[in-house]
């Protein structure tokens, strides 16, 4: 990115990462911390992609988009788009899939970095595992019950997850007063029926009974996984 004239050096916090990651676990059932719902409601906090002033005006220019990704505005990034360099800026060839397909053609060999169908299998089954869980009977008799609790509190409510609650989005951070309410009632309710750990024994079973299933096709999954990490380091040390 430097080498045609943008700065695209962001630096990652891992250790708010890794808080937004034990957050992002805790709403797998829908919120559950009280503290927050009584800021923020059903969202979750605000976070800060740490990016500059100067990298968000920069991002309003076509060319950083064309460099970055190797598409161009309202492009879809297909296959065959990303097979070949898009053009050139400043007399400088873009490669194929932009900057970011650089790196990964450099660690995957593909400039879309998508693994193979044996590579993808952890996450399928991850998925897949949720779903069923979510519709077991054991799992929705405490949907049930969590919701009879909310109607008690004055809330039509069927599924902790999945209801259309219409807090999807806001200007400011601070909620409105009626859904911080209802958010503080929800979670009341999860810990008064609880729901949390019913449904989460399920999905725990249905996790382990895949991983058991698909212990040899997992394997070779981490072996690939391994392999690109592998190359990624090798990538840095070279600098």
């Amino acid at each position: 990115m430097t080498a045609f004239g943008f700065t695209d050096n962001r630096t990652q916090d891992y250790k708010a990462l890794q808080e937004s990651f034990e957050v992002d676990a805790a709403r797998l059932y829908g919120i559950t911390d009280a503290k927050v719902a009584a800021i923020n409601g059903y969202l979750p906090i605000m976070s800060d992609e740490g990016r500059s002033q100067a990298e968000d005006s920069q991002r309003s220019d076509p060319s950083y988009q064309l460099v970055r990704t190797g598409t161009r505005e309202n492009q879809p990034p297909t296959e065959s788009a990303m097979a070949e360099s898009p053009g050139s800026l400043g007399g400088k060839a873009i490669p194929a899939g932009g900057c970011l397909g650089d790196a990964r053609t450099q660690i995957t060999g593909n400039p879309t970095g998508n693994p193979p169908e044996s590579a993808q299998l952890g996450e399928k089954l991850r998925v897949q595992a949720w779903f069923d869980a979510w519709d077991d009977p054991r799992t929705v008799s405490a949907k049930a019950e969590w919701a009879a609790c909310m109607k008690k509190s004055g809330y039509i409510r069927r599924d902790p997850v999945n209801d259309d609650l219409g807090f999807d989005s806001r200007d400011s951070n601070q909620a409105p007063e009626a859904e911080i309410q209802q958010a503080l009632a929800d979670i009341k309710c999860k810990q008064e029926t609880d729901f949390v750990k019913r449904a989460n024994e399920v999905h725990v079973e249905y996790a382990e009974r895949a991983i058991e299933e698909n212990q040899t096709a997992l394997d070779e999954s981490k072996s690939f996984y391994d392999a690109l990490l592998k190359r990624a380091n090798e990538i840095i040390a070279a600098g």
